[in-house]
């Protein structure tokens, strides 16, 4: 008895721990097992004396990450380290190979930031993990070299770091991508073909969506054949024709199946676009923002300007959701399926084929060039994205922007500079980021009084910067980030943004002193003090931010906590990293709403807590 009992024990807590580093798929999921199951036995039959390679290939929408998380999940306990590297093709180009090669070393080490550039990834990862067998799924690569950097397995002709593996031969790698031509030439072991459905698995996935059941109610069956014939077994077209079907009255389902007839089957953006066409204004706004700009950025920083737009944001994110058009993940990150981000984009490129400067957004350098250069800013321009070219210092003059007069997004350049008088150009602007910004601002009547959210991180600025006199007044401003302005040595030039509700000022590692003006931002919900190197207090005013519902500290100077923390009415999440302090303060009992509470690294603390937590009922981790 005692022996069964300890097994069942073991097995609980194994299959507790699988849980913990699993990975996100649906339920509405349909074949699925069996191809895991022919995958698998490939992977049997497949075992050699060198890190295994699977490539996963197959059109966009197909299901190819969902097969691959699932075969992960299936094996990811019997495996010490594990790494999951989303979006590669996107990220690859928006932050460079060596910030994925971060997030690898990262999962595996759990050390941050360690390397600079992709070079230095590789030597990293190629010495340091010789011998850990690793799980390391890479989804969505589009270029062989995003390979020999991550995962370092030799291509012909071009041998990496000298060797064919950086990890043990008991290790395995998944790759997904829609070129298969990526995977013959990297030598994958085994390339999987991912099919779509046959009929009948599409109907019950297409049913899952449409009516919550893998059958169709009698009445709809013979409409529902009509439908499903027409997706071409896409498991994304039929998600998504699922969700616009899902409670529509009988009689409009014909006229829908007419606009679907009408698309040639092969053409699923087409299909997709009519679900793009039943949303409201504000809705298709939101999507093609997302499409154009804001895969992989924080649901909640966008949604400040969308918010501020009047495209109502949170009704429109659980629409955009509900029909399959996005998915939120990890950290509220939003995700677009790549077919529906190339709808997106070419829904706005149609605004105008020949003249970018008649559409609404512009992502694309030579886009940009056309427009900028020329000075062909038109007021249809709502949003411009300056910083996937040029080079650092590059000048940006007022003429370039005098007719931008719609303009409610703009992502500077890394390092550019503004010059000249931008009276009436930035009026409308709600989010401007402008990394690496100089210290030289030279620019006159830059009233960007409609601004909700400011992004300045890197920037050679303090707080004498001649450009906070333009910027205070942004009475609106909800969301600042200050991320390593390592010149910053106060902030009493905050105190005139009153209605600010996100303040970031990680890694300002010359800031010595949080000013008691912080105290009047009484809007404030989250305020991120992570690996400020100088700082050796907090103001007692903290207590005064009534609405603080996050707090995230990590100040190795410092010694304690001010005691009007116990103040924070709101607080659910109290993280204290890496610091100096001796003892938490007695009045911490206070925090009633207080979910998370994290001391991490804090050497001094000695395990010692006050009593008073006791008296935090709602207290999960």
């Amino acid at each position: 008895y005692e022996a069964d009992l300890v097994e069942s024990i073991v097995r609980k807590v194994l299959s507790e721990l699988k849980k913990k580093f699993e990975l996100h798929i649906s339920e509405n999921l349909v074949g699925i097992d069996r191809h895991v199951k022919e995958v698998m036995e490939v992977v049997d039959t497949k075992k050699s004396h060198a890190t295994l390679f699977l490539g996963i290939h197959g059109m966009g929408g197909i299901g190819k990450t969902t097969l691959a998380k699932a075969i992960y999940n299936k094996i990811s306990n019997q495996y010490e380290h594990r790494s999951y590297i989303a979006d590669i093709r996107e990220s690859w180009k928006r932050n460079g190979g060596h910030y994925l090669q971060n997030q690898l070393i990262y999962d595996i080490s759990k050390r941050k930031n360690e390397v600079r550039n992709e070079d230095e990834g590789v030597e990293y990862i190629s010495s340091k993990f010789k011998g850990k067998k690793v799980l390391l799924l890479l989804d969505d690569v589009d270029d062989v070299v995003q390979l020999t950097h991550l995962a370092g397995k030799s291509v012909a002709g071009n041998p990496v770091a000298g060797d064919r593996d950086w990890f043990s031969s008991e290790s395995m790698i998944i790759i997904t991508t829609r070129n298969e031509r990526i995977l013959q030439k990297f030598g994958v072991d085994h390339i999987y073909d991912h099919k779509e459905l046959d009929y009948e698995q599409s109907m019950i996935l297409f049913c899952k969506h449409a009516f919550r059941k893998e059958s169709p109610p009698r009445e709809f069956e013979g409409l529902t054949h009509e439908v499903v014939s027409i997706t071409g077994g896409l498991p994304l077209s039929l998600e998504v024709l699922g969700s616009l079907f899902c409670g529509k009255e009988r009689s409009k389902w014909r006229g829908t199946i007419k606009k679907l007839e009408k698309v040639p089957p092969r053409k699923v953006q087409e299909k997709l676009r009519i679900s793009y066409e039943v949303l409201e204004d504000g809705q298709k706004q939101i999507f093609l923002d997302i499409a154009c700009f804001f895969v992989g950025t924080d649901r909640r920083t966008v949604s400040y300007m969308w918010d501020a737009c009047g495209f109502f944001p949170e009704d429109g994110i659980d629409v955009l959701r509900f029909m399959s058009l996005i998915k939120i993940e990890n950290y509220n990150e939003l995700r677009m399926h790549d077919q529906l981000r190339d709808l997106g984009r070419t829904i706005v490129r149609e605004e105008n084929q020949q003249q970018p400067w008649h559409r609404s957004r512009l992502w694309d350098l030579e886009d940009v060039k056309k427009v900028l250069t020329k000075n062909k800013g038109t007021g249809k321009i709502e949003a411009i994205d300056l910083s996937k070219g040029g080079s650092d210092g590059d000048v940006y003059k007022d003429e370039q922007f005098k007719k931008l007069t719609s303009l409610r997004f703009l992502h500077m350049m890394k390092g550019a500079q503004l010059k000249g008088d931008f009276k009436d150009s930035v009026d409308e602007l709600k989010w401007l980021r402008w990394e690496n910004c100089p210290m030289n601002f030279e620019v006159n009547n830059f009233r960007a009084t409609e601004l909700v959210v400011l992004e300045l991180p890197h920037g050679k600025i303090n707080e004498g910067w001649e450009g906070w006199s333009s910027f205070k007044m942004a009475e609106k401003l909800k969301f600042l980030d200050l991320t390593h302005c390592e010149y910053l040595e106060n902030t009493d030039f905050l105190s005139a943004f009153k209605n600010l509700e996100v303040l970031i000022l990680n890694d300002c590692r010359r800031l010595q002193q949080i000013d008691s003006s912080i105290g009047g931002m009484k809007a404030l919900l989250r305020l991120e003090l992570r690996r400020c190197e100088s700082l050796t207090k907090l103001p007692e005013e903290i207590g005064e931010l009534k609405a603080l519902q996050q707090l995230l500290v990590d100040i190795p100077k410092l010694s304690a906590l001010p005691d009007s923390i116990g103040s924070l009415e709101n607080l659910e999440i109290l993280i204290i990293a890496r610091s100096g302090i001796e003892e938490l303060p007695d009045n911490i009992g206070r925090l009633g709403k207080l979910r998370v509470l994290g001391v991490i690294g804090c050497k001094k603390l000695g395990g010692k807590l006050p009593e008073s937590i006791g008296s935090l009922q709602n207290l999960e981790e």
